[in-house]
């Protein structure tokens, strides 16, 4: 028995990730991920200031929650992109 391994074209589109639940095109990736790039550098802001205050403390945190959830919907996208 012969199983071969269908390439992308061959598969129904119903049997596919439907991407467009993370980026509606791959411009919006792009925006995503020049966007992830510009704010990294805003880590060296928060340098001998984070514990300085709850407020600065908070403001770091925040940041940092907000770069983990872009950097994870880029991941996921990239990931299910490259197993398509």
């Amino acid at each position: 028995m012969s199983h071969l391994i269908q390439t992308r074209s061959e598969i129904a589109e119903s049997d596919t990730w439907d991407l467009t639940k993370l980026y509606q095109s791959e411009k919006d990736y792009q925006q995503d991920l020049e966007g992830l790039k510009q704010e990294y550098p805003r880590y060296a802001s928060f340098k001998g200031r984070v514990g300085q205050s709850a407020g600065d403390l908070h403001e770091v945190l925040e940041f940092e929650k907000s770069i983990d959830q872009l950097a994870e919907k880029l991941g996921h996208y990239v990931s299910l992109k490259a197993a398509e």
